[in-house]
């Protein structure tokens, strides 16, 4: 029986989509963790997508498999079938780890002539459709295992998958060395940053309307009190898109948006130290990787709230607040209690930013996990080596 070691692991991620948003983020942190770490991961992309054009310009072109993009359909992705066939035909690795459901399940009938090659799913949002046709069971009961961002969504795993908890687990896609800076507080601040990031798959321009117009009305209102000031951070060395667009002419509605920068920054990494208080307006994951960071960095963060959210300010008392979603009024009213109680919540922060460090990026890391990866493998032609006798 050939059992992987940690030194010939090889892993194929497989992310199709043409936008950029926060799968394809989370699949490029896999992907470069995985080779920070000595692993050989290759990443199966779409020719001209968002994750293309960045892997490129990050140097990563050898390691890049594209191939034609097609529709998000299922019957569309039914027809990647013979290509990935053709992939597997040269293809060494030993996991397929995949980012979106009906991937995996295309992927899961591909599978079915190589049953030594493990299947795995990383999932960081809720499903909504039911996946219990009977037609689709077998699909699904290939996928050796699921892993999600918070123990949260397991429940919704099993009503809508009917896979158990004991193939689904968190991991998420942080290195196990990451270092907490956290910024030293002023006994009485006058001023304030607030940071946020806006995605180019972002389309609904009323609720990016939504959200300037409540900034503004902030810094009017807090103005003989505190300076506050705007950074959005947006991601560089992408091909134009509908946001970046219109991001000039939705400031220029508003007449102007004073004290508002644009910061674009290379690849994964924002600088913390540029802002005070990290703010989460949108829903697009579960857990959103900035807000993380920005925990571990010391800053305290303002988020939708999701089931997620709440079970995180839950446990770290002290270090945000959260908001009903699209709800602007709520959303100043956060803000506000995060920009009089600073202070508070950054003593709260400078005890328990440690702990989130351990507890979401040491223990739930994919380094940590790199030996679960392998158990998996293994099993896995284990199961192919009882088929053959």
């Amino acid at each position: 029986m050939l059992v992987i070691s940690h030194n010939n692991f090889r892993i194929l991620f497989v992310c199709t989509t043409l936008e950029w948003g926060a799968r394809e983020r989370l699949a490029l942190r896999f992907f470069l963790e995985a080779h920070s770490n000595g692993h050989e991961p290759q990443l199966i992309v779409s020719k001209d997508s968002n994750l293309a054009h960045k892997c490129h310009s990050m140097g990563f072109g050898e390691r890049l498999i594209e191939i034609p993009p097609s529709e998000t359909d299922f019957f569309s992705l039914l027809a990647r079938i013979p290509r990935y066939r053709r992939i597997l035909q040269t293809d060494r690795s030993h996991l397929v780890f995949t980012f979106s459901l009906r991937d995996a399940l295309v992927w899961s009938w591909v599978l079915r002539s190589y049953s030594a090659k493990a299947l795995c799913l990383f999932i960081n949002h809720e499903i909504v459709n039911s996946y219990r046709k009977i037609w689709l069971r077998r699909l699904v009961s290939r996928i050796d295992h699921i892993f999600l961002s918070s123990e949260e969504i397991i429940e919704n795993i099993w009503a809508h998958l009917k896979v158990p908890s004991r193939k689904c687990s968190t991991m998420l896609p942080f290195s196990g060395n990451y270092t907490s800076v956290i910024k030293s507080t002023e006994l009485e601040r006058k001023s304030f940053t607030i940071g946020l990031y806006l995605s180019p798959a972002m389309r609904d321009q009323a609720e990016i309307q939504k959200v300037f117009i409540m900034l503004k009305n902030l810094k009017e209102e807090l103005k003989d009190k505190y300076l506050l000031s705007v950074k959005l951070f947006t991601d560089q060395d992408l091909p134009k898109t509908y946001l970046s667009d219109n991001m000039n002419r939705l400031i220029e509605l508003l007449g102007g948006l004073e004290h508002l920068a644009t910061q674009k920054f290379n690849h994964l990494k924002i600088d913390f130290s540029q802002v005070d208080i990290w703010f989460s307006p949108f829903i697009q994951e579960e857990l959103e990787d900035f807000a993380l960071l920005a925990l571990v960095n010391g800053l305290p963060i303002a988020t939708p709230r999701t089931a997620v959210h709440m079970n995180l300010l839950k446990r770290f008392q002290g270090v945000g607040v959260s908001f009903k979603a699209s709800d602007a009024r709520e959303m100043r009213t956060k803000l506000k209690e995060l920009v009089f109680n600073y202070k508070a919540y950054k003593q709260d922060l400078s005890r328990t930013s440690a702990e989130i460090h351990e507890e979401f990026i040491q223990k739930n890391g994919l380094m940590s996990n790199w030996g679960f990866l392998q158990r998996i493998v293994n099993r896995r032609n284990r199961y192919a080596l009882s088929r053959e006798r």
